[in-house]
């Protein structure tokens, strides 16, 4: 009984040994990959030094050396103009992304329609087209999407080891470990759909899902306010629906199944107006635009803006939306620590003039001090190409 006691014992000690070896393998290989993901973020944002990107990174210039040598091997990172010398009076050779080294296909799902596009590393928009969505079957829309995707892939000539992949944006709520779009108000006929299990049987592409909030805070951390150095900002989307994406330490913030925060519904009246998700006094239901426009003579924001200075009507307004506006963001700064917010969706028409209005209307009004300006506009983007940032994400980080 001792000796197979001890037996087992032994052979215990041999498998946590062998386990153990491959659990390290496995940290290792993890840890390779999210420092090359770090290391190609900080290339990504502007063309940057070896030594640098060691001081940013915290890593050896062993370690940057290799990662660098490997992006370069595969043709995603270039040598460009060199720049000042290092303390050893050497030229310092700056580094960027090789714009077309890898292409990614962009689908944003609405609620009338569909907009693809094709995109390079750069973000340009190769290629894009529209579709309908209103009132025809989910496997039709697919099969028609998919078809256009491969000729426009066809057309573009581009290799299939440099195409990346898909990205796709739908309005919400999502479940991104189901990879399934769950139950968004007025989108019905895509409820429970495994969008991206059902695209990738398409195609055979690889196929990321991501809420359109989502995706478009993703597109200003890469494209926009991100490459200022701001980390910690809110997109707020405001059209039909009122959605947000969060970005907090350089990083998208969401749930444990890839939720987006539902701005929109958070209630801000109990005793308010019924809203589509069950629930009474929904912040959409105060600050999206068919709220917004309702009992008034106008018919669109641009109408609004335009009339500025010339009906009191507009001016009255346009007042009470930039006071309903900053109430609610105090609130969501206050909760996140957030440095700036971006007015986007019908709120680009005349953003500046909105955003420096909710900006004095937030004033000395929060915790902590936000600085001038914290609401800033939002810029008008090719949908394809926030779409595509929901696969263009996964390049960068883990």
């Amino acid at each position: 009984m001792h000796r197979n006691y001890k037996k087992m014992e032994t052979i215990g000690k041999l498998r946590a040994h062998r386990e153990g070896v491959g659990v390290r393998a496995i940290n290792s290989s993890v840890m390779k990959q999210s420092n090359r993901k770090m290391v190609l973020g900080w290339i990504h944002r502007r063309p940057i030094s070896r030594a640098e990107l060691s001081d940013r990174t915290q890593l050896t210039r062993a370690s940057i050396t290799q990662i660098v040598d490997e992006l370069m091997a595969e043709g995603l990172v270039t040598e460009t103009e060199s720049i000042g010398r290092n303390k050893l009076g050497r030229r310092q050779t700056q580094l960027a992304i090789v714009r077309d080294a890898l292409y990614l296909a962009g689908v944003n799902l609405s609620r009338v329609g569909y907009d693809l596009g094709i995109i390079n590393l750069a973000g340009e928009v190769l290629w894009q087209v529209s579709g309908a969505i209103r009132d025809r079957e989910v496997c039709t829309v697919l099969d028609e999407i998919a078809a256009q995707l491969k000729r426009a892939v066809q057309e573009l000539e581009i290799p299939s080891e440099r195409f990346y992949g898909v990205g796709v944006s739908t309005p919400g709520p999502l479940n991104r470990n189901s990879d399934t779009i769950l139950n968004p108000p007025n989108f019905e006929a895509w409820h429970n759909v495994p969008v991206v299990q059902m695209l990738q049987a398409r195609t055979g592409w690889n196929v990321r899902l991501a809420n359109v909030s989502n995706a478009h805070a993703l597109e200003e951390l890469y494209f926009g306010i991100g490459r200022e150095g701001v980390q910690n900002f809110i997109l707020l989307r405001v059209d039909e629906g009122v959605g947000a994406g969060i970005v907090l330490g350089g990083r998208l913030f969401s749930g444990p199944k890839g939720q987006c925060p539902e701005i929109g519904h958070v209630s801000i009246d109990r005793s308010g107006p019924l809203c589509a998700c069950g629930r009474r006094g929904c912040w959409e239901q105060y600050i999206s635009f068919p709220a917004v426009l309702r009992g008034t003579p106008f018919t669109s924001w641009p109408q609004v803006m335009d009339s500025l200075g010339k009906n009191p009507a507009a001016d009255a307004l346009f007042q009470r939306v930039a006071a309903d506006l900053a109430f609610e963001l105090i609130n969501i700064v206050n909760v996140f620590g957030l440095d700036k917010i971006i007015l986007s969706g019908h709120f680009v028409y005349g953003g500046k003039r909105l955003a420096d209005a909710v900006s004095r209307s937030m004033r000395d009004k929060c915790l902590w001090e936000l600085g001038e300006a914290p609401v800033l506009p939002g810029r008008k983007i090719e949908k394809p190409r926030i779409a595509a940032m929901a696969a263009y994400h996964s390049l960068f980080s883990d």
